[in-house]
């Protein structure tokens, strides 16, 4: 005959607790795991994005220098509200700050001027720039100001320019004062 052993004695009534409290401490590490992955997933997220922002600030500051240096040249112009050199003037555009961040449709080829050089990593969309002549003017550099001189004075220029990091999402627009000293 054959009998089954039976517990007796202090440990009677422990049957079975210790593999309940093995489930429950693998069902925590579990959700702290789970926890860990999705920390870690979001992390990676918002460090691409800022990535894709850096490389769109930087090619905004790139083609900023460019239209800067556009206008150092001798023969930097005519505003004529064309191809990316605008008079405020005579411009039917009252406030440029508002028409550089309005839309992607202002930043197409008779509006703005393509960057010129390279970028690596290269952006979704060559970065572009825009140049108003404006009617506020300022004091030359190492002029005299004696009352009896005349006052030479230089027009004062706004550079805009638009910068799209590698995914196309990430846009920066950037604005400079610029006095040309030609």
């Amino acid at each position: 005959m054959n009998r089954t052993p039976s517990i007796t004695g202090p440990h009677a009534r422990e049957r079975g607790v210790v593999l309940v409290i093995t489930l429950i401490l693998l069902l925590v590490l579990t959700l702290v795991g789970l926890a860990a992955t999705t920390s870690t997933s979001l992390e990676e997220k918002m460090t691409a994005n800022q990535r894709d922002t850096q490389i769109a600030f930087q090619a905004a500051e790139a083609a900023l220098r460019n239209g800067e240096s556009v206008l150092t040249q001798a023969a930097a112009g005519p505003f004529d509200n064309t191809k990316g050199m605008f008079n405020a003037t005579t411009s039917s555009i009252t406030d440029f700050v508002a028409y550089a961040t309005d839309s992607t449709t202002v930043w197409d080829n008779t509006n703005s001027v393509v960057y010129s050089g390279d970028l690596d990593p290269a952006p979704d969309s060559a970065p572009r720039f825009f140049i108003v002549q404006t009617t506020m003017t300022t004091q030359s550099t190492g002029a005299s100001l004696a009352a009896d001189q005349p006052q030479v004075s230089t027009p004062i220029y706004m550079v805009f320019a638009r910068g799209v990091g590698l995914s196309g999402k990430s846009v920066v627009v950037l604005e400079t004062t610029f006095t040309s000293t030609n």
